[in-house]
């Protein structure tokens, strides 16, 4: 293929994905369709996305195509926790089990996110396959690092309406009630019922 034909593939490919990240809600939602497409468009075996809360912990989020049947359910950790140690915007080869090779990205420079994609054995990872998966984890980035700013925001935002709230004791045969601000559901914002 020419350069500029691969070039208009991947500026495809990564206007779907936008596509698709932009019609879910939640940051799960959000990874599990990242997941979910990025697969498909790496044509990886696995893709696998974690996000280590304040304790330590790692939250995956993981995607295998029914054409491949992996063994395991899950990429080793150690190589989520290796790559969201490294640089922002870094795409990192490794070896990973069973000879297959592994694909990896930090998603944000804090060591908070990662993502991992998985090779068959015999298959090299070419440039064009880093590239687009390179492109694709940099616009995942962005989009994941908007998500947590909005609910930050959210948060500052229902704490500070709480804390503006009137007394609590009203005379006797008053009640109140109040309830903070919620975000629209998909059928008020289309406006179906």
């Amino acid at each position: 293929m020419t350069a500029e034909r691969l070039a208009a593939q991947r500026e495809a490919t990564l206007a779907g994905f936008a596509a698709a990240l932009a019609a879910t809600g939640e940051i799960s939602e959000m990874l599990t369709t990242a997941t979910r497409e990025i697969a498909a468009a790496i044509d990886a075996s696995q893709v696998t996305t974690a996000l280590w809360s304040s304790d330590g912990k790692p939250r995956h989020h993981q995607m295998a195509p029914a054409r491949f049947r992996p063994g395991r359910l899950r990429l080793g950790d150690w190589a989520l926790d290796v790559v969201r140690h490294q640089l922002a915007a870094s795409v990192v080869v490794l070896p990973g089990d069973e000879d297959t090779s592994l694909l990896t990205a930090p998603l944000d420079g804090t060591g908070s996110s990662a993502i991992a994609a998985e090779f068959p054995a015999g298959r090299p990872v070419g440039a064009e396959v880093r590239e687009l998966f390179s492109v694709l984890t940099s616009h995942l980035a962005q989009v994941l690092a908007k998500a947590r700013d909005y609910e930050q925001a959210r948060a500052v935002a229902l704490t500070l309406q709480h804390a503006i709230l009137g007394p609590t004791e009203l005379p006797h045969g008053f009640a109140a009630r109040y309830t903070p601000a919620v975000p629209r559901s998909k059928s008020a914002a289309t406006g179906t019922t």
